[in-house]
């Protein structure tokens, strides 16, 4: 039995399905390739979550059931040979999904009159409240600033910013946070990656995962190319092919960088880490108006006191790369 097994499984290896080639692969790797994926894994399970409205909307907790089974297949196509399609959306384009931030990060606005916050302010954790405490210590939290400006969106607010070592419901942990006495408004920090995603969907044998490039103005919208391969239980990938629009020559590796806002909120400037200029930008409100572009040769973004307070989503362009940033003018 275990031969007849065995020898389907080569035959399987080598052959060539009606949809695709299937290629015996493996879903183990050591750590430190697990560690590349792991951010991928979870935010495509939390995403699954929310997608289906399971019971965990509401657990900081990523379950590891649901991020395993993906984290498998991520893993099974990292290690597959012969399928000439792997090498360009894992060595080529290193294509991932953009969970930079979005699971281990956020800034809280909370009264600066609390004592709590003061201790935060100077430094001094525990903090004294019983609540604020014993969410840094379960959940092995870390101030990465604390600002002590008093926010004009939120009165008499100072913010801050927590930071995890691992992977969390960031949307969880801000409902736990909002519980807390003195704090107005908590919001888990995000990136936009429009030049490249990964989803899944999962079925009963299999894991099926899709990959894409962009490339232009993709923040305003851009052509997209997609390779789709499906990975069973076994571990064996079977490719698909791809679909979409063709990759213009000259495109190449565009890795996900984080762009980072100092300082955010701001007031009259801000100053972006992560991107060489120059580069174009554009202010959009939360009704999608355009209220500013320019283009910078530095940098940094200057001469935005005429900008009223609130929310912006801030849209960086190259030729190459866009990114879409939440900032706040304060």
């Amino acid at each position: 039995m275990g031969k007849t097994i065995l020898s389907l499984m080569i035959l399987l290896a080598v052959v060539s399905s009606s949809n695709g080639q299937i290629v015996l692969s493996s879903c183990e790797a050591p750590d430190s390739v697990a560690a590349i994926y792991k951010g991928d894994a979870d935010y495509l399970a939390l995403k699954r979550i929310f997608r289906n409205n399971l019971p965990y909307t509401d657990s900081v907790n990523i379950p590891s059931e649901y991020s395993n089974i993906v984290m498998k297949a991520l893993l099974a196509v990292h290690n597959v040979s012969g399928l000439p399609a792997r090498d360009t959306v894992i060595d080529l384009y290193h294509i991932h999904s953009c969970s930079v931030g979005v699971l281990n990060s956020m800034v809280i606005y909370a009264d600066s009159n609390q004592i709590w916050m003061q201790h935060l302010r100077d430094s001094m954790i525990p903090t004294g409240n019983a609540l604020v405490d014993s969410f840094m210590t379960k959940y092995n939290l870390t101030i990465s600033y604390y600002r002590a400006y008093n926010s004009l969106i939120f009165p008499g607010c100072h913010s801050f910013q927590i930071n995890s070592v691992r992977n969390y419901n960031m949307t969880a942990m801000s409902n736990l946070w909002d519980s807390v006495p003195g704090v107005s408004f908590s919001m888990p920090n995000s990136f936009l990656c429009p030049g490249m995603s990964l989803k899944d969907s999962i079925y009963a044998d299999h894991v099926e995962l899709t990959y894409s490039r962009g490339w232009g103005n993709c923040a305003a919208g851009c052509a997209h190319r997609y390779w789709k391969f499906n990975v069973y239980f076994d571990c064996s990938v079977e490719y698909l092919g791809s679909y979409g629009a063709s990759v213009p020559l000259g495109v190449n590796d565009q890795s996900v960088i984080p762009i980072i806002v100092i300082p955010n909120p701001f007031n009259h400037e801000i100053k972006l880490e992560g991107i060489t200029p120059p580069f174009d930008f554009s202010f959009f409100d939360i009704s999608g108006r355009i209220v500013t572009t320019g283009k910078s040769s530095s940098n940094e973004i200057r001469s935005l006191d005429r900008l009223q307070r609130g929310l912006y989503f801030l849209i960086v362009k190259k030729p190459e790369i866009s990114f879409m940033l939440k900032v706040v003018k304060e």
